[in-house]
């Protein structure tokens, strides 16, 4: 028995052997095959094998696609001994035996022999029972030895498992696929065409209509007629052989009549819609229903129809937003290389129809042959578009603009593909010139033209705008005007840098000031860095106007107004004085927020374009500062001045002007004797160089019984007033009396006044000598004046004033005027109105700084205070009232613009010194008539009041 054999060698040899310990194990190996079903060989290999006198090896393997077969090759070290190889089950036992010692080294022990089936098998060995698997030597001594399993792969051949379908119908166009299932190793597809009913099969490529031509599903895209009773099959291959093929299947391409409704853009009216086939083969029917818009499109018949299928029965009418089409013959029609089938005539209004198959409903859209079946058909929907014709809905409006200036004219249109082509007329309409792109214009052809600079000469030209489109006709739009006003004025204040000196003159320069006949600007200073202090050097252009310069807060506030224009192009307006600190560094800004703050207008009261820019103001650290010291009021014949100075380079040098009436000149603190009220200069220049100058005001208040003027110049700006008891005696043996342009002179005497040679008033300088009829003089005005819990009751008509400043209500006291009431208020500088001054309706407050030394001849005892609900501010309305015309010859309208102003209007008219010339009331009208009849030429101011709102606005009488 075999099973006995195996069992017994080992033991013989362990009795009879005896030998040494091999130093390197021996390795056997099991071989990894892969083959095709047939006999597989496996080796055995061994590595390190010497010294062997018996082998006993046990190999496992699966006999499910396994069987043993035999062994070849066995190797020649083995020839003699005795051998034992066979196989039992799913084993295979090797059995060797010697007395003398066997040396394979690195070689093949034996090959056995299998028959194998598809699948796979693991050899190993089986190194868990004792004695089946080891080597010994001669004298019986069990050698190391390690062993590696292996694998035997029986590869499939390939086998079609699921044939393609046997045929497939499909219409011209489509898409469909062959399949094939196919089990084997390393399996490839080659699908094969027959064009000949399965004669010959020509391989595929991947191209034109064939694609996945070497996988298991060959795709065939947009078949036509011409590939109908192609047979397809598919050629496997694998690993193993044979080459096996599916059956073949049959591809059967029915004709697709393909529908398609044209797509149209068109402008309003006849609109004409194609519909087109493909493939109208065999066709002894169709029904055709074609949905569209009917708020866009009104189907009015149709033509052309093709002469395929010019015999038969053809319906054509619509209904319901639908056009239906049907046909019908007892011989087939073909239109073999497509075309037009029939023309659809539509009458179309601006907008966009979809023109849509009915596919949805059964019969409405199908084709059917001679024996009444359906033919394959595919649909393609279109769409018509009827473009707007051009329309102007908004025309270009007329502009206003200053000369160098940018403007705009701008036409909104509808309309479909639009151009746009501006024209220009240069003598109101009569004749129009295409524009381009070439200054000043831009934008010549869109929508918006641009005229950039505007030049003088444009002045009246009119613009317009042809609209083109995609559909006819053209449209032009209404014409616009173009104002050329004259050039935007420019105001700047100058800029100071690291001045030495706290005192500062800052000019404020014009650029295109021309043609002005008022001004009105306000600048915008910090209080905590500058301290204002008046102003100088008028331009002799402002001569001929009311001139007002004050201060309110951190604002200077300059206005001016004239019958007669201004004309100064570039240059200074005046120069504005201010007080600065030290080591500061500050800025000049205009009040551009609020309305009417900063304006020019022209002697017709149209207010100029203007444009206002900043400037920066810095002073050194340890500068010098002037102090010429307060005004004072003179009551005596004499009075001492305190000039001083602070910081610079001392020592300082001294210089008053003017000279005359002082005792010194050139000290800071020389006697003063003037005769009149006199203007002071205090010029201070320090050892660095550095010149700080500073005025103050001595006012005169006595009032002599003679008095002589002699070597006296009135400087621009100053307004001096002389007066006496009885007899003035001006200039005369070699001396000056001289009043400059700018300056003014009031010449007031009880009996006399004697005008002598030397006595010159220079052109734009104003001289006013008389004899008072009431025994009114110079009036002498305390300097500061505060005016504080006073309550100016009904009929009440108080007066006051200060040579410098008025200061009224604040620090929680009021200042109430009362309905009926009338407050008067004249200062030299500055008039500042704080928290708690009221003014109810129906009373009127007028302040205003003189110009020509004029005050109140009294000043009113104190009044007791009462506690009023205070009004709201009054707000910078424009729009409140409007007066025309203006300049007036004397009659003039007022127009109120705010409807929320109709009820009980107050309306007052006041002359150039705040005098009311006149008062009325407006109840529930909206315009009414007034005359200024007997009154002179001049400029006048009208204020209106409605409860707590009111607005004055300038008025010229010619």
């Amino acid at each position: 028995m075999k099973t006995l054999v195996l069992k017994i060698v080992p033991l013989l040899l362990m009795a009879i052997w005896a030998g040494s310990i091999h130093a390197q194990p021996i390795n056997t190996t099991a071989g990894t095959v892969t083959n095709c079903p047939g006999q597989t060989v496996v080796p055995v290999n061994v590595t390190n094998c010497n010294g062997i006198g018996a082998i006993s090896l046990v190999l496992n393997f699966s006999n499910t696609n396994l069987a043993y077969q035999g062994y070849q090759n066995l190797n020649s070290a083995l020839a003699t001994g005795m051998l034992i190889i066979n196989s039992t089950g799913n084993i295979v036992v090797i059995s060797w035996v010697n007395t003398t010692p066997a040396n394979l080294g690195n070689s093949t022990l034996v090959e056995l022999k299998f028959n194998g089936t598809p699948g796979a098998s693991t050899l190993s060995w089986d190194t868990q029972t004792p004695g089946n698997c080891e080597y010994a030597n001669v004298n019986g001594t069990i050698l190391p030895s390690t062993y590696t399993s292996g694998t035997a792969t029986v590869n499939q051949p390939p086998v079609i498992s699921v044939q393609p379908p046997v045929d497939k119908t499909i219409a011209a166009g489509q898409t469909t696929t062959f399949s094939v299932t196919a089990t084997g190793s390393g399996l490839s597809y080659l699908w094969q065409v027959s064009t000949n009913g399965g004669g010959t099969f020509t391989n595929l490529s991947n191209g034109g209509i064939y694609s996945n031509v070497t996988t298991p599903t060959l795709t065939i895209t947009g078949a036509q007629l011409s590939h109908s009773k192609n047979q397809y099959r598919c050629r496997v291959t694998g690993t193993c052989p044979p080459v096996v093929y599916s059956n073949p299947a049959t591809l059967i391409v029915l004709p697709n009549v393909i529908t398609t409704c044209g797509t149209v853009t068109g402008c309003p009216g006849q609109i004409i819609i194609p519909v087109n086939v493909t493939d109208f083969i065999g066709v002894a029917a169709f029904s055709l229903v074609l949905n569209y818009d009917v708020s866009k499109l009104t189907y009015t018949g149709s033509q052309n129809l093709n002469a395929a299928v010019s015999g038969g029965s053809f319906i054509a009418n619509a209904a319901g937003g639908k056009v239906y089409l049907a046909w019908s013959n007892t011989s087939a029609a073909t239109i073999p290389t497509g075309g037009l089938l029939v023309e659809l005539k539509f009458t179309g209004v601006t907008g966009t129809s979809p023109l849509t198959w009915d596919t949805q409903t059964p019969g409405n859209c199908e084709y059917s042959d001679l024996d009444g079946l359906v033919i394959f058909s595919t649909w393609n929907n279109g769409n018509v578009t009827v473009n707007q014709i051009p329309a102007i809905t908004l025309s270009p409006v007329n502009r206003t603009i200053y000369a160098g200036g940018s403007t705009t004219f701008s036409v909104t249109a509808s309309g479909t593909g639009l151009t746009y082509l501006w024209q220009v007329s240069t003598n109101s309409g009569g004749t129009w010139t295409n524009l381009s792109n070439t200054a000043p214009y831009s934008g010549a052809f869109t929508s918006t033209l641009t005229i950039n600079p505007v030049a003088t000469g444009l002045n009246g030209y009119q613009y317009r705008c042809i609209v083109s489109g995609t559909c006819t006709p053209s449209v032009t739009s209404d014409a616009a005007s173009l104002i050329v006003t004259q050039a935007a004025i420019s105001t700047t204040p100058g800029t100071i840098t690291n001045s030495c000196t706290g005192n500062l003159n800052v000019p404020v320069n014009v650029i295109n000031c021309s043609n002005v006949g008022s001004i009105s600007l306000v600048m915008i200073f910090d209080t905590t860095k500058m301290t204002f202090e008046g102003y100088h050097s008028v331009n002799a252009a402002l001569n001929n106007g009311l001139l007002v310069v004050n201060r309110y807060l951190n604002k200077v506030i300059i206005s001016w107004a004239s019958i007669t224009a201004a004309n100064i192009g570039a240059g200074t307006l005046l120069q504005v004085r201010f007080k600065a600190s030290a080591n500061i560094s500050t800025s000049l800004s205009w009040d551009t927020q609020t309305p009417g703050a900063c304006e020019y207008a022209d002697p017709n009261g149209s207010v100029i374009t203007s444009f206002y820019n900043g400037s920066n103001i810095s002073v050194v650290a340890n500068a010098l500062i002037v102090h010429a010291g307060s005004d004072i009021i003179m009551q005596a014949s004499s009075v001492q001045l305190n000039g001083s100075a602070t910081g610079g380079t001392p020592p300082y040098t001294w210089s008053w002007t003017p000279t005359t009436w002082l005792s010194n000149p050139l000290i800071p603190n020389p006697v003063a004797s003037p005769v009149s009220t006199t203007t002071f200069n205090l010029t201070v220049t320090a050892n660095n160089g550095c010149v700080g100058s500073d005025y103050m005001e001595v006012v005169v208040g006595m009032i002599p019984s003679n008095l002589t003027i002699q070597g006296v110049t009135i400087p621009n700006g100053v307004s001096n007033c002389y007066n006496a008891y009885q007899t003035i005696t001006i200039a005369g043996n070699g001396t000056t009396f001289t009043v400059q342009n700018g300056g003014t002179a009031t010449i007031i005497a009880g009996q006399k006044i004697n005008l002598l040679p030397g006595t010159t008033v220079l052109s734009g300088g104003n001289m006013h000598a008389y004899i008072t009829m009431n025994g009114q003089y110079c009036t002498t005005p305390s300097s500061e004046l505060t005016v504080q819990n006073i309550n100016v009751g009904s009929g009440s008509a108080p007066c006051f004033n200060a040579s410098q400043k008025i200061t009224v209500a604040g620090s929680g006291t009021e200042f109430v005027v009362q309905n009926g009431g009338s407050v008067t208020m004249i200062a030299g500088q500055t008039i500042s109105y704080l928290y708690g001054t009221k003014v109810y309706s129906g009373g009127y407050l007028n302040g205003y700084i003189t110009t020509n030394g004029q005050y109140c001849n009294t000043l009113p005892p104190p009044m007791v205070a009462t506690v009023m609900e205070e009004l709201s501010p009054v707000p910078s309305d424009k729009s409140m009232f409007r007066l025309y015309p203006n300049p007036t010859n004397g009659q003039f309208s007022l127009e109120l613009t705010d409807e929320s102003t109709l009820g009980s209007v107050y309306v007052a008219v006041y002359g150039t010194y705040g005098e009311m010339i006149f008062g009325d009331e407006m109840t529930g009208l909206s315009r009414k008539e007034f005359s200024l009849s007997g009154k002179p030429a001049g400029l006048y101011l009208v204020r209106v009041v409605n409860g707590n709102k009111g607005f004055t606005k300038k008025l010229i009488k010619q």
